[in-house]
């Protein structure tokens, strides 16, 4: 027992002294006197190897208590160097750092980008990754390592995690988009996220340019190469945005060396990789999907949607894109994509439990008149929400079609149970003239 308090009582007498040291070199910093700021950093390491390095071994070991506490000043030790431009001591403490305590989030994150100034970028990737597992949260790390693959010449691999970057994080700018597109300048997810951030920003046209380029490539009236409509391809530069994390610091103090990067861009930009498969924001996409409807190319946004679903059977992309393709009347258009969706080998309609699906089936099927069609949708649908006053209302419209009047009241009352809205419809629509005086409608008017 007193051999361990002695052991905490040393460990905790070096550890005040190597705090204090750091804190004076911090200060020195601030004020501009690097060098005297340096010479305390080393007699903080001085300190800690002179306590901690055993003979026996020829090597440091750890503390044997308050290894989160000196795993943190040695972080911040690390980082006080990195600071006072001591990159190769800066970053022999990062090591230390997580050797003493491995999940040590701002070590292995710092450790990192030191091994990324210094291009070890197999090490970098793996620091990155190790401060990836502890925190997922920082997005800005997808970014580094896609920069580590890029210099390693793997573009491939480098795009994945600058798309990855792009999805994951919060507040996506043009920049992040013409990162990837100067890369890989046909790819899908970020011409249609580059789209999206030009229209909300107002530069319509060059939002308009990337639509004549989807629809130039759907309808085949050129090829990709030779596109003179759309431009966006290897002048783009990758543009490296700066994180506010205070633990990004050192990628100020070490710099970008800018004139590389461009170099190794236009090396790569000019390879043509379609990753149809990388589009995962669907705001973006339905964004562009919505404009081609809008300047009604039709054609041209049905391509475009039947390169994302393919291979993906999402019921909910079904009922997003249809309700689109209605919203334009183009409810033939709807038609196929809900065939074409349930005539696929892998669905079986009886799977498909999903009521809105089915209400949007039954739709569609009535405003094209195939009201036998239309009621076997209705019908499933309340099968599986029996209290959706449309499917009710679409099925008295069908009763009232075919003159069953008792019968056509009796779903219209049902669906003004659940919505009462639809009084004023009952009243108004040219549709319920025939019913108007019958006595059990006249009661629902009341």
């Amino acid at each position: 027992m007193v051999v361990i308090t002695l052991f905490e009582n040393r460990e905790n007498s070096v550890y005040n002294k190597i705090n204090k040291l750091v804190d004076l070199g911090m200060n020195e910093l601030s004020t501009g006197n690097k060098e005297k700021a340096t010479s305390l950093f080393e007699d903080a390491i001085i300190s800690y190897e002179k306590n901690f390095y055993n003979n026996t071994k020829k090597k440091l070991i750890k503390p044997s208590t308050m290894s989160r506490e000196y795993s943190n000043i040695l972080f911040k030790l690390g980082s006080g160097l990195i600071k006072a431009k001591e990159y190769k001591k800066g970053e022999s403490m990062f090591k230390i750092s997580v050797e003493i305590n491995p999940v040590n989030y701002n070590a292995w994150f710092q450790k990192g980008l030191t091994e990324k100034f210094y291009k070890k970028n197999d090490n970098a990737i793996t620091s990155f990754n190790k401060a990836l597992k502890i925190n997922n949260k920082n997005s800005i790390i997808l970014l580094y390592i896609g920069e580590c693959y890029l210099d390693k010449g793997d573009v491939g691999t480098a795009i994945k995690y600058y798309v990855r970057y792009a999805k994951e994080k919060k507040g996506t700018t043009i920049e992040d988009f013409q990162r990837i597109l100067a890369l890989d300048q046909y790819n899908y997810f970020a011409l249609s996220g580059l789209a999206y951030e030009y229209e909300k920003k107002g530069m319509h046209d060059e939002a308009t340019n990337i639509y004549k380029w989807f629809n130039n490539k759907y309808k085949n009236e050129k090829s990709i190469n030779d596109s003179k409509e759309y431009q966006l391809s290897t002048n783009s530069k990758a543009t490296y945005i700066q994180a506010d994390d205070v633990n990004e610091t050192q990628r100020t103090e070490m710099g970008d060396n800018k004139n590389n990067v461009d170099s190794r861009i236009n090396t790569y930009g000019d390879k043509e990789k379609t990753n149809i498969d990388n589009i995962d924001n669907e705001s973006a996409l339905f964004y562009v999907l919505e404009t081609l409807l809008a300047n009604k190319n039709y054609d041209t946004s049905i391509n475009l949607y039947n390169e994302y679903v393919k291979n993906k059977n999402l019921v909910s992309l079904i009922i997003k894109f249809t309700k689109l393709l209605s919203k334009y009347d183009k409810y033939d258009y709807a038609m196929d994509i809900i065939k074409n969706f349930v005539a696929m080998k892998n669905v079986k309609t009886e799977n498909i439990t999903n009521y809105e699906f089915w209400l949007l089936k039954g739709s569609i099927e009535y405003k094209l008149g195939k009201y036998d069609d239309a009621t076997f949708s209705l019908n499933r649908c309340l099968k599986y929400n029996g209290n959706v006053a449309d499917a009710w209302y679409l099925k008295g419209l069908i009763a009232i079609s075919a003159k069953i009047y008792d019968v056509a009241i009796q779903f219209l009352k049902r669906a003004l149970e659940i919505m009462p809205g639809y009084k004023e419809i009952y009243k108004n629509d040219e549709r319920f003239k025939v019913i108007r005086d019958h006595e059990q409608f006249k009661k629902l008017l009341n």
